[in-house]
């Protein structure tokens, strides 16, 4: 089977190393579609992708491209779509679990826990959205951004002001959360394809930061989640209609659990490291079986 990674990153990009070694290791051919490499355009009434060299063949493809993803990476996995390849994870998918507000929204409207959140686009509706949360400090996301950039603890209207200065006006919204202290919360990272789980870990932050993720220095510990965090992942990754998924949740003083996050393209380094469990090959597995059904159709 032939698939296609379609990344902006080259085969040195973690992620992309072990999803090509994966592949070649389970005897399939596996080959990176980066979207600038190609042109999509419409003749008459068919669909075309001009490949700038080689040819374009694949039996199923993976969008890598992350919460990051630009209108024209979007376009290109809807065009992948409409020509017929199976894409795990699906356009609609993607463009729901790329912004984090829409995606506790739909979350939410399930009856899936999630924080308490307020979205503001200005500074007086910024305002309003921080007196309903009860006032500071509060955590503000942007709508758009990956492995903890763009995560501020605000801690006064001041230091708001200092901190999201640029960020809030010209239609940009911002996801405004309670602040909960690392002593009362632990943050846990479930990986999930279709409905199982590829491995679990907990996620402690460095010293002065209160965000956990791996790429900012959190350390990770394996962890054998509960069935409540089972249930909670896999119905979070369905509910946004995704195929892979990376589940960021809370659990709260040891027994609320809240859903923060769903990744579409998460990385798995550190989930690898700390399981011992080979996570590229699972996903290869998992592509392969939805490959070989659609073939079958």
């Amino acid at each position: 089977m032939i698939i296609g990674i379609c990344s902006t990153r080259n085969h040195r990009y973690h992620p992309n190393r072990r999803l090509l070694e994966a592949a070649r290791q389970l005897g399939h051919e596996a080959k990176l579609l980066h979207p600038g490499k190609y042109a999509i355009g419409l003749e008459g009434k068919g669909l075309t992708i001009d490949p700038v060299r080689g040819s374009f063949a694949v039996d199923v493809i993976l969008p890598r491209i992350g919460a990051g993803i630009k209108e024209y990476g979007l376009s290109m996995i809807r065009h992948f779509e409409m020509l017929g390849f199976p894409v795990i994870n699906s356009f609609q998918s993607i463009l729901l679990a790329s912004n984090k507000f829409l995606s506790l929204q739909a979350l939410s409207k399930k009856g899936i826990p999630v924080p308490e959140s307020q979205y503001a686009s200005n500074w007086s509706n910024f305002k309003r959205a921080a007196a309903r949360l009860g006032g500071y400090p509060l955590v503000a996301k942007k709508s758009r951004s990956r492995q903890g950039k763009g995560v501020f603890l605000l801690k006064s209207p001041e230091n708001a002001r200092q901190l999201l200065e640029g960020v809030l006006g010209q239609g940009r919204g911002v996801l405004l959360q309670h602040f909960i202290p690392t002593e009362r919360r632990r943050d846990i990272r479930i990986m999930i394809a279709g409905d199982e789980s590829l491995g679990a870990m907990s996620l402690s932050p460095v010293k002065g930061d209160f965000r956990a993720n791996i790429h900012l220095g959190g350390r990770a510990k394996a962890l054998k989640p509960t069935k409540e965090m089972l249930k909670l992942a896999v119905k979070s990754t369905q509910t946004l209609g995704l195929d892979i998924s990376g589940v960021d949740m809370i659990e709260v003083e040891g027994r609320d659990l809240k859903v923060i996050e769903v990744n579409y393209a998460p990385g798995f380094r550190g989930m690898e490291k700390c399981t011992g469990r080979d996570i590229a090959i699972e996903i290869i597995k998992y592509m392969t079986k939805v490959g070989k059904r659609s073939l079958c159709k």
